[in-house]
């Protein structure tokens, strides 16, 4: 049974946009789909890499690979204010603004 890690990308991304209070339409897809050239990558299965390109919150978040994706929402997210300091739900701060 294969994960739908794109899908869990996609969850948390709407999780914590709904907690900050954000409306944004990002799409989240690998660079195949968009295009984008991947050729400085060796192997996509083992190498990561992230295009993030989200202005007035509308955008999209791209990766080599799936598990890609989800690293680049943690990262949109990290640059929004969200931090993950410890596990559980008290180890994630959420900016006030």
């Amino acid at each position: 049974m294969k994960y739908d890690v794109i899908g869990f990308a996609r969850e948390e991304l709407n999780k914590y946009l709904d907690i900050i209070g954000i409306k944004a339409e990002i799409s989240l897809c690998l660079f195949e789909e968009l295009g984008i050239s991947d050729e400085k990558i060796k192997d996509s299965v083992y190498d990561d890499a992230i295009e993030i390109k989200v202005e007035n919150r509308k955008g999209y978040g791209a990766g080599s690979n799936d598990r890609s994706v989800l690293i680049g929402v943690y990262r949109l997210l990290h640059e929004w204010g969200i931090r993950w300091v410890r596990p559980g739900k008290d180890g994630t701060y959420i900016p006030k603004n």
